[in-house]
């Protein structure tokens, strides 16, 4: 057993229009644990950065709760730990915090107790602890995965794209939160079949040129009528801070997840041009979001591409 394994594990953005429940990517953006085996039973957990003030430092943590379950499935008893927790992804935001957490978690635990369990072991995990594998399956692989249980319901299925290096994102995160359960509950139990046949064909064009290598295409589909409609009005100036980044060059702009980070993605190859249409898009959102007395940290990133890093 390893005395000490530290893992980072990147943000995500979920759904990416409409992709509802199936499709995600991850950012560069991370979340850090380091688990060190103490000398006797115990739990020590220190919390830096995003949820330090609110996040629990007992056994109570989703954290240790990830890898008491575990260690449960596998037969196998934790060691007494110190985990050091260090966030720099925003919870109740939109940035798929939650399932970093269970992904962390996860892999932590799996190279603790020397299991063996494969990056495509830990995504059947993860999904059915999250209850969704649109936020767990890029965190654990990098890059643009779309996923979903197979017609059994037991096994979940996935592919992985990646965008071409030319790709930035901008985020704009609010400082206020909006949970899952506030989210999931302005959607409507019925959609109208139209609005059902309208997001299918935008999936299936966005694949086709993810497929491709076909940006601007993928870009032109990402549009939804399932959960967005519904979702945006929670966030005041959302409409606004959208049209505001799509004149100022973004080539599609969504809500990450459930919100209330917005997600536009733009092509740069890093000249002068493209590094001035990455500040315009960053300067709309800020001052648009601003407008509507909306305080937002705005962010560029890039796609990460290698999903959780662990070393021990």
């Amino acid at each position: 057993m390893p005395r000490r394994v530290k893992v980072r594990v990147p943000a995500t953005s979920a759904n990416m229009g409409p992709g509802f429940d199936c499709l995600g990517m991850s950012l560069c953006l991370y979340n850090e644990v380091t688990a060190e085996v103490l000398d006797g039973p115990g739990l020590e957990i220190q919390i830096t950065g995003q949820g330090a003030q609110s996040l629990p430092r007992n056994a109570h943590n989703l954290l240790y709760q990830t890898m008491e379950s575990f260690s449960k499935s596998v037969g196998k008893q934790l060691p007494g730990l110190r985990l050091t927790l260090h966030n720099d992804i925003p919870s109740t935001r939109g940035l798929g915090s939650s399932a970093t957490t269970i992904v962390a978690g996860l892999a932590i635990a799996n190279e603790l107790l020397s299991t063996g369990k494969t990056r495509d072991d830990l995504l059947q995990m993860a999904t059915e602890m999250e209850g969704h594998s649109d936020n767990v399956a890029p965190a654990i692989l990098g890059g643009i995965v779309i996923a979903g249980y197979d017609p059994t319901g037991n096994q979940v299925l996935f592919k992985r794209f990646t965008l071409p290096k030319s790709v930035h994102a901008i985020v704009a995160i609010p400082t206020f939160e909006v949970s899952t359960d506030q989210s999931r509950a302005a959607l409507p139990d019925v959609i109208p079949r139209l609005d059902a046949v309208f997001n299918v064909c935008q999936v299936g064009m966005m694949m086709a040129a993810l497929a491709t290598g076909d940006f601007l295409t993928f870009a032109q589909f990402a549009n939804d009528r399932l959960h967005e409609p519904y979702r945006l009005p929670l966030m005041p100036g959302a409409d606004g801070a959208i049209a505001a980044a799509r004149s100022a060059g973004a080539n599609c702009v969504t809500l990450s997840g459930s919100g209330p980070t917005l997600l536009a993605l733009c092509e740069s190859d890093g000249d002068v041009t493209g590094r001035d249409r990455i500040d315009s898009i960053m300067s709309a959102f800020h001052s648009s979001l601003t407008t509507a007395s909306m305080s937002v940290q705005v962010l560029q990133l890039d796609p990460d591409l290698t999903g959780f890093v662990i070393e021990s």
